[in-house]
């Protein structure tokens, strides 16, 4: 098992690279889900400009934070497991993105989060899920809408085989999140969570051990 990279014997990182690619890669997201959705296809009952408290935020708080713990596990189970299938992940993990965010502050990895939460869950679900939804008929639309959803999700994220498998469940997680709770935002905080979460444990904020690349 390893603690995550040491952090004394790392160079600064240049984060200006890595957080203006974040913020123009998942801001080209987000302008994507709203154009779409200026043609109607969205979650209609989930118009943007309207915040509430008692609608939106609390479900939001609620079920985006105690959604993101099975996330935060799997994340772990991913660290830590000597299965074949998550020592892929972690390779492609450690030998690619990882690479490029090696030494960034924590609060770059914020921001990256952050913006990956707004931009994928304004895009996936706001927009493809809640946009199915609506297309499909019938008592029971939101299930394919979640599926179609979050295999497009997993595709996205594809690195490699198991990669797509754990991040389409993700995405169903994320989802249910959103369909129970009756907000994308439920989803977005806990994406945003999640990855808090794991980009600063594989870029060592978080003294957790996790297993060595490929072990």
């Amino acid at each position: 098992m390893e603690s995550g990279p040491d952090k004394s014997d790392q160079q600064p990182a240049d984060e200006f690279v890595p957080v203006l690619l974040a913020l123009v890669f998942e801001g080209g997201l987000a302008g994507l889900a709203l154009t779409v959705g200026l043609f109607g296809f969205h979650a209609a009952d989930q118009p943007l400009p309207v915040v509430r408290c008692e609608e939106t935020l609390r479900p939001a708080l609620v079920y985006g934070t105690a959604g993101s713990i099975p996330l935060i596990f799997l994340s772990l189970w991913s660290g830590w497991s000597r299965l074949e299938f998550f020592k892929q992940i972690r390779r492609s993990l450690d030998g690619g993105l990882m690479q490029m965010l090696a030494g960034i502050s924590l609060p770059a990895v914020i921001i990256i989060s952050g913006a990956a939460a707004l931009g994928e869950e304004l895009l996936f679900r706001w927009c493809l899920q809640g946009g199915f939804q609506a297309a499909f008929s019938g008592p029971y639309s939101v299930v394919p809408a979640i599926i179609v959803a979050s295999t497009v999700f997993g595709a996205c994220h594809a690195l490699n085989v198991p990669y797509f498998c754990v991040a389409t469940v993700v995405g169903i997680w994320l989802g249910l999140l959103m369909f129970w709770s009756g907000t994308w935002l439920a989803a977005a905080l806990a994406h945003f969570l999640i990855d808090l979460f794991s980009l600063g444990w594989y870029t060592g904020h978080w003294p957790i051990p996790r297993a060595l690349t490929g072990k």
